[in-house]
């Protein structure tokens, strides 16, 4: 699987899919919906990588979205997608470094194929419980 990524654009608040990452520049060119790429400097965007998997509605889950799910006791739950450096892998964020591998997630607590995007922590943080 080939990485793909997204970022935020802090000149705009807008998050756009990236088309080139140009480390050489230290820039992203990022795909806008007029057709038409623009060029962000790194202290201009907040990266974000997809994680490979996509949500119960299709949606392509990316670090830095907020998602949703309910274990098999039908408690719900609502935590940030993370990368976990120690374990070079995305996770959930249950706060205070609590972090929770899909992996794991899947095994113990629900169907991967339950779980839903309902937002990012860029602009919807007031999300997460």
């Amino acid at each position: 699987m080939e990485p793909k990524f997204r970022v935020l654009d802090r000149l705009t608040g807008k998050i756009f899919p990236v088309g080139i990452i140009d480390y050489s520049i230290q820039a992203v060119y990022i795909e806008e919906p007029n057709g038409l790429d623009s060029c962000r400097n790194f202290d201009e965007i907040e990266l974000m990588q997809s994680t490979g998997l996509r949500d119960k509605n299709g949606k392509e889950i990316f670090e830095g979205d907020i998602i949703k799910f309910f274990d098999c006791d039908g408690d719900g739950y609502t935590v940030p997608v993370v990368w976990d450096n120690d374990y070079a892998c995305f996770s959930v964020d249950w706060g205070s470094n609590m972090l929770t591998s899909f992996d794991y997630l899947e095994e113990f607590y629900t169907d991967l194929k339950d779980i839903e995007v309902i937002g990012n922590i860029y602009e919807n943080l007031s999300l997460i419980c």
